[in-house]
């Protein structure tokens, strides 16, 4: 099943001049796709767009093979994390991530257990009471993906989820999301590197002035193919 799909998208902030344009692509449950391309290439619009926080003006998105379903049932279905942590700095993650709860409308049994799996997952035991303003920005990161993974989504948007963090704490989180994608939960992520794109595997998509300029299975290329396509990358930049 697809867990997103654009048809023909475009996008523009004055109605003239496109900032995404006709862009279309599908990700299926259980798929990581990586997106890149250079600042200004659209990559952080249409993620929210994808996240349903902007509107396109034109094309389509779908959503799990439905076209009719709700902007209120699509919202519980995905998780988005931005490129900004958009957590509370005085409070600690586990008052943050019971706000998301409540948000979500959790069951608090339910809201308890999957947040202490997030803890063990993320590697945030016994750091749950430390207050996001004392938080290493490793653990900033980590705290904001648990906030979006607290009701389960089965499509999960990151925009640069390991930029600004040390290479260890990037690679935790990179495994982790291989993990998920394992599971069934479709993976779209904003790339901060080609090397973070070839740890993720799957699909990757180059983005260049708005439109899909490539887009290359990574499971199709060689070991040697993979560092042709850091050099074919450069260029296509």
């Amino acid at each position: 099943m697809k867990a997103l799909e654009l048809k023909k998208v475009s996008y523009s902030y004055d109605g003239k001049h496109s900032i995404i344009d006709q862009i279309s692509f599908g990700v299926c449950c259980g798929e990581v796709v990586s997106l890149m391309g250079l600042n200004g290439a659209g990559k952080t619009t249409l993620l929210e767009i994808i996240a349903t926080l902007k509107k396109p003006e034109k094309g389509q998105r779908l959503y799990f093979d439905n076209e009719t379903m709700p902007i209120s049932q699509i919202r519980k279905r995905i998780g988005y994390v931005a490129q900004e942590v958009a957590l509370y700095d005085h409070f600690s993650i586990e008052e943050n991530l019971d706000l998301f709860g409540k948000l979500y409308q959790l069951p608090k049994e339910e809201m308890k257990e999957q947040r202490q799996k997030l803890y063990q997952w993320l590697k945030l035991d016994g750091q749950e009471n430390v207050k996001i303003k004392h938080c290493s920005g490793g653990m900033k990161r980590k705290a904001h993906l648990a906030a979006a993974l607290l009701h389960r989504p089965k499509l999960l948007i990151l925009d640069e989820p390991t930029a600004g963090i040390d290479a260890p704490t990037a690679m935790q989180i990179i495994e982790f999301l291989r993990g998920l994608s394992k599971e069934g939960v479709a993976i779209l992520c904003v790339a901060h590197s080609f090397e973070e794109v070839l740890a993720l595997g799957g699909r990757v998509i180059w983005l260049k002035n708005g439109r899909k300029h490539q887009e290359i299975n990574l499971e199709d290329v060689s070991t040697n193919g993979k560092e042709q396509l850091k050099t074919m990358f450069a260029d296509c930049i």
